[in-house]
């Protein structure tokens, strides 16, 4: 295997954006109960209503623009790693002192795993959770090409 490239797992994006939309069509809908038929004081209500439904909306903007990205956020090569976040960066093989895969355990007993990658002069962090690839395939491409240096 000469490249690995792992991009968003559009699968998990999309069960998301669908959660998210029946929360904003059930937050709407009790906006809507909530003005037209409610003896509860209406500002109040709107007030939980409204930001609730705003963030909920915000969500699934981010995950669609996630959605409808094709590139690579993580490219493993027999030469080199790139990382194409927010500041893309490119570490060679050989300059590497640091690779592994950390979990970290989240509020309410969630467990992530999270590259970390580390040159003398660069270090990054890569949460894995919305891949499309899991730590596995990495640490197996990780010893193939050690092993390949090795020889």
């Amino acid at each position: 295997m000469d490249k690995l490239e792992i991009k968003h797992d559009k699968r998990g994006i999309v069960i998301h954006i669908v959660a998210y939309s029946m929360i904003i069509i059930g937050s709407i809908t009790s906006a809507f109960y909530t003005i037209n038929y409610s003896t509860y004081p209406r500002m109040l209500a709107l007030s939980l209503i409204i930001p609730l439904t705003a963030f909920f909306i915000w969500m699934v903007w981010i995950l669609s623009k996630r959605l409808s990205d094709t590139s690579s956020i993580i490219i493993l090569t027999k030469d080199f790693i790139d990382i194409n976040m927010e500041r893309p960066s490119r570490f060679l093989w050989n300059e590497i002192k640091e690779f592994r895969i950390e979990k970290r355990r989240l509020p309410k007993h969630t467990e992530i795993e999270i590259l970390i990658i580390a040159s003398e002069h660069l270090r990054k962090e890569v949460n894995l959770f919305y891949l499309d690839k899991d730590s596995k395939d990495i640490l197996s491409f990780y010893i193939d090409v050690k092993h390949t240096y090795a020889k």
